[in-house]
């Protein structure tokens, strides 16, 4: 009697313990299944993240001068497809002048579109503030002014856009070129015959050229509103008046003036050989102004180049 005791306790203890069993490792089959789904989420979304690559080229005046130096650092902006803002990525100068292969991973989004600025400076510019709520054409670089009076000088500007599509894209496929051209323009300024005009050179001289624009698109198109430069000159050895060269944003319509203490004393506007000055993106505008035959010569060239003039009292 005791003996089938014995025995139903113990077969009743080894169904308890295959059924534990059972139950352990339908629940390990259970968590395995979980972690397998989670990593297949996990790779879904890797797979669903392009990477675009690309290579800055460096324009002026429609010449290449990626290699010349004059970049020295660019801030890429990232859109998607909707043309919102993602994200803006800084690259270095030894990037753009070794040109380097640059990788941006955008997630699913099934274009992006880049704009590239260079030459920027938070101390001459004003340059939109983006946030996830921004979009494409919220983008824009301003001149610091007052009052219509430009208060810094624009650096050495350089603009660039474009879109790839995802579709496009394969793992083979080469890095896409991004151009950035040069965006400014330079004016040189020199008057003689101020000493045969006032019969002494002392005073206090400044240049103020006026442009019709104040501000660069997130298209890399110039507009805004009308604004004056302030550029203070000196006499040199030879008795000409002579002013820093300074870029300037282009502009159809420029109207250039020379002060005597505060008193106009010349407008290219009123000249005997009167022309409607205008400059564009990457030129250099060399303007020697006669005083005292009320008369002007202009050169214009490209961005750098070298202008050798005489200039006499």
């Amino acid at each position: 009697m005791k003996t089938n005791s014995i025995l139903k306790i113990l077969a009743g203890a080894w169904i308890l313990a295959s059924a534990l069993t059972f139950t352990s490792c339908s629940s390990d089959d259970s968590n395995s299944e979980y972690i397998q789904n989670e990593v297949a989420i996990a790779n879904n979304a890797d797979t669903n993240t392009t990477t675009y690559s690309l290579v800055l080229k460096a324009l002026s005046g429609g010449k290449d001068i990626t290699t010349k130096g004059d970049v020295d650092g660019v801030t890429l902006f990232v859109f998607d497809d909707n043309y919102e803002f993602i994200e803006s990525k800084n690259i270095d100068k030894a990037t753009v002048l070794n040109r380097r292969t640059i990788q941006i991973a955008a997630g699913s989004t099934e274009k992006i579109t880049i704009v590239a600025w260079a030459g920027l400076n938070n101390n001459k510019e004003e340059v939109s503030s983006l946030n996830q709520n921004s979009i494409l054409t919220d983008l824009r670089v301003q001149l610091k002014q007052n009052n219509g009076q430009v208060t810094n000088f624009p650096g050495d500007l350089f603009h660039g856009q474009i879109s790839i599509d995802r579709a496009n894209m394969t793992r083979s496929e080469e890095a896409r070129e991004l151009s950035i051209e040069r965006k400014v323009a330079e004016f040189s300024l020199t008057t003689t015959g101020i000493a045969k005009k006032f019969g002494t050179i002392d005073g206090d001289f400044y240049y103020k050229i006026r442009t019709s624009t104040s501000m660069i698109d997130h298209n890399g198109e110039v507009a805004g509103e009308s604004v004056e430069y302030i550029l203070p000159a000196t006499i040199n050895a030879a008795g000409n008046l002579t002013a820093d060269n300074i870029a300037v944003l282009p502009s159809s319509d420029v109207t250039i003036e020379l002060y005597r203490d505060d008193i106009l004393v010349l407008s290219s506007k009123n000249l005997k050989n009167t022309q409607e000055l205008a400059i564009g993106a990457s030129q250099q505008l060399d303007i020697v102004f006669d005083i005292y035959k009320v008369s002007q010569s202009m050169v214009v060239a490209a961005w750098g180049q070298v202008i050798n003039r005489v200039t006499v009292a």
